[in-house]
């Protein structure tokens, strides 16, 4: 990846060693996106649109509802060009248990409505000192789990 990129770097192939030579190459197919894409970006792949759109809706909706958010962002994971993952890093500052407890809940309904299904997802809410809350999805679950974490 380029020193500026927000998301790591990606491996590209791998080879299995036979002692000192390298017997051949097997291609890997991964790629890690930032959501949401600017709106100038341009990408071919229908998939990649698609989930841009479900992860803007999704931002959209929890914006309209906490307004003074900093920031709604998510780096996604593909191989074979299907989403493989999601991780999504909301910040915010809060400063009780309750406005956390309600916006970790509201998080949860948004993201069972607009996020995709099958796949792990993680949410990260933190404030720019720590981390306030934790959503999250195993892949093939339909349910979600969240964590609040002390210290206000």
């Amino acid at each position: 990846a380029s020193d500026d990129s927000l998301v790591g770097g990606t491996f590209f192939a791998y080879s299995k060693n036979n002692g000192s030579t390298i017997s051949s190459w097997k291609t890997l197919n991964y790629k890690t996106v930032v959501l949401p894409k600017a709106s100038d970006s341009t990408s071919s792949d229908s998939s990649d649109q698609s989930d841009n759109s479900n992860f803007t809706n999704f931002k959209t909706q929890i914006q309209s509802f906490f307004p003074n958010l900093s920031g709604v962002t998510a780096q996604a994971q593909y191989y074979n060009n299907s989403l493989s993952g999601m991780n999504i890093t909301v910040t915010t500052q809060f400063y009780s248990e309750t406005e956390i407890q309600s916006f970790t809940e509201y998080i949860v309904q948004a993201a069972k409505k607009y996020l995709p299904n099958g796949i792990p997802i993680e949410i990260k809410i933190q404030s720019s000192n720590s981390i306030q809350a934790v959503v999250y999805r195993n892949s093939g679950s339909s349910s979600y789990q969240s964590h609040i974490f002390g210290s206000y």
